[in-house]
């Protein structure tokens, strides 16, 4: 039972303290001229100040609190170029997954809203808007997968910690009000990402993931290749994308599987 508490209240406060220090920060920076400046060209600018200090704030709190190295309990090992590649991949299939299901007639009502936040979160400067997916990536691959989900992986079935890292996440959303559509979203896709981490057996995998998902979307929003996406292409785009997630994912647990089997045989990997 005791376990199982420590379990609990660390995920806890994982999830809680970062949104604490945002909602103590905002109230500093809010009025800070410059910010605010920075802020109307890049709405998401924030998060280069607030992220920073999430991320340092956990990676303290597991050292001298949670008594580990921050390094290897959040997984941070070394991956294959095979496994980079994959993710890569995953991270564009999934912004094709959503670039067309936005276009989807029998969808697009629905999800309107989720249209809204993905322009929002990639709207702006683009230097900065690449920088923030840098630095926002990583601290939600930290918070929500590296910590919360290893964390509860210890004393229950992966699975179940798979899930209930992504309703986090999702609560997180709910609590700063954003629409249903956009949570059910976020689920979703911290799901996929919780699942990329764990078959790729580091938190490279997935931040790699996310990193090539929203420079998709911006790529797919900012160029020409969004004429891709018309109401027509858009249903086919939206099948193969999920078919292609579905490939690469069993592809990334094979190709992981076996440089874990190499590496405890001695063999090369690829």
């Amino acid at each position: 039972m005791k376990k199982y508490l420590k379990a609990l209240v660390f995920v806890l406060v994982y999830i809680i303290l970062p949104i604490s220090i945002n909602i103590g920060m905002l109230q500093l920076i809010k009025n800070v001229g410059w910010i605010n400046s920075m802020r109307e060209t890049t709405p998401t600018s924030a998060f280069l100040i607030l992220d920073p200090v999430s991320i340092t704030a956990l990676l303290l709190l597991v050292k001298f609190v949670r008594k580990e190295n921050p390094i290897t309990f959040a997984k941070f090992k070394a991956i294959s170029m095979t496994n980079g590649l994959i993710c890569a991949g995953l991270g564009l299939a999934l912004a094709m997954f959503t670039s067309s299901i936005l276009k989807v007639d029998a969808f697009k009502s629905s999800v309107e809203p989720i249209g809204g936040s993905i322009d929002w979160i990639i709207g702006g400067n683009i230097i900065l808007v690449i920088l923030v997916t840098l630095i926002n990536n990583f601290y939600k691959e930290l918070c929500f997968r590296g910590l919360a989900f290893n964390e509860m992986s210890r004393v229950i079935p992966a699975g179940v910690a798979l899930v209930v890292q992504a309703t986090f996440y999702a609560s997180e959303l709910v609590y700063f009000q954003n629409p249903v559509s956009a949570v059910i979203y976020a689920f979703s896709g911290q799901l996929v990402f919780g699942i990329i981490y764990y078959f790729g057996g580091s938190i490279w995998s997935s931040f790699i993931t996310q990193v090539c998902c929203t420079m998709g979307l911006i790529l797919f929003k900012r160029t020409g290749l969004s004429g891709l996406f018309t109401s027509g292409s858009s249903l086919v785009l939206f099948i193969i994308s999920i078919l292609l997630t579905l490939i690469m994912l069993v592809v990334l647990y094979r190709v992981s599987k076996n440089q874990n089997s190499s590496k405890m045989t001695g063999l090369p990997s690829a």
